[in-house]
């Protein structure tokens, strides 16, 4: 449950910091979901820590 609640409110974080640049027209809209796929693979690949921690606390 915790990690649920510390997980979603960093879902829209990438793509909230990529769309000041996109509404400057710095990006196009295909990067800015680009970098909000790439840090959600990022998440995925760090939230393995987490997920490992508790297997190992049982």
């Amino acid at each position: 449950m915790a990690q649920t609640a510390y997980g979603r409110p960093f879902d829209p974080l990438s793509t909230m910091a990529a769309l000041h640049l996109y509404f400057t027209g710095k990006v196009t809209f295909g990067d800015v979901m680009q970098s909000a796929s790439a840090f959600g693979s990022l998440k995925s690949a760090l939230s393995f820590f987490s997920q490992a921690y508790f297997g190992f606390a049982q």
